[in-house]
């Protein structure tokens, strides 16, 4: 008798992928083409849209870091010019020796570094907010990323620098002769806003500026975390896409 063979005609048939017919291949092909289509289409949808939250976010700091920088430039500039206005002004008391007005060897160099930081953050700031309308700036880009860094490490370190010495003696009861101190501490007397104005106001200003280099360095802060956010959206991005083209392989 003559051996049966399974694979012989009339008989049973092999389930292997080679026989699967041509046309089931096909839509396998698609199924898994149609999955990593949609699986790219949603990374990059999540990505765009923390993408254009990152810039939002981007755009309204740098807007808000040269309202900042400005505002102390505008604040601390006018509370030196009353002083350099006033100098040498002399106060005259009937029957008492004349008085200056502000002592001679005042230091003046903390509130003059103030202002030199506010000078120079606010170009740095208005430079880099006319950039940030820029899409490689602003957005999840490797140049954004990297001028974001630079700029915020800047900013942070001269505001923080001018700050600590902006406040050095006014910490110091001792010494209060910088003219933050000096004025802040004179606040109340009557002659002297008689021939300056109101030196409560003058006092205030200058602590304003204080607080406000201080929240500067907060933004600024705040921009290098967009640069960690930008990293890790980019790289769930990137995974994401990866997982698509290995279901696709696999199909």
């Amino acid at each position: 008798m003559r051996p049966i063979h399974p694979n012989a005609p009339g008989h049973g048939h092999s389930y292997s992928r080679s026989h699967i017919p041509v046309h089931d291949e096909a839509k396998a092909h698609l199924i898994a083409s149609a999955n990593h289509s949609r699986i790219v289409s949603i990374a990059a949808q999540k990505f765009r849209r923390r993408e254009n939250v990152i810039a939002r976010i981007r755009l309204v700091l740098r807007i808000l870091s040269l309202l900042l920088c400005s505002g102390i430039l505008i604040v601390l500039g006018q509370a030196v010019m009353v002083y350099y206005k006033h100098k040498d002004y002399v106060v005259k008391h009937n029957g008492t020796p004349d008085l200056r007005l502000w002592p001679r060897g005042l230091n003046m160099k903390p509130t003059l570094v103030m202002l030199g930081a506010s000078v120079a953050a606010t170009v740095a700031s208005a430079v880099l907010g006319v950039a940030s309308f820029s899409k490689a700036v602003r957005h999840i880009t490797r140049v954004g990323n990297v001028v974001t860094v630079l700029f915020s490490t800047f900013c942070i370190a001269i505001w923080v620098a001018a700050a600590v010495y902006f406040k050095i003696d006014d910490f110091d009861k001792t010494k209060h002769y910088d003219f933050l101190s000096y004025t802040c501490a004179r606040r109340h007397d009557q002659v002297l806003d008689n021939a300056v104005g109101n030196l409560g106001n003058l006092c205030a200003q200058m602590r304003a500026s204080w607080w406000g280099a201080l929240a500067e360095s907060v933004v600024e802060i705040v921009s290098l975390a967009t640069v960690v956010w930008a990293w890790w959206v980019g790289k769930r991005g990137g995974k994401y896409q990866k997982i698509g083209v290995e279901m696709l392989g696999s199909g």
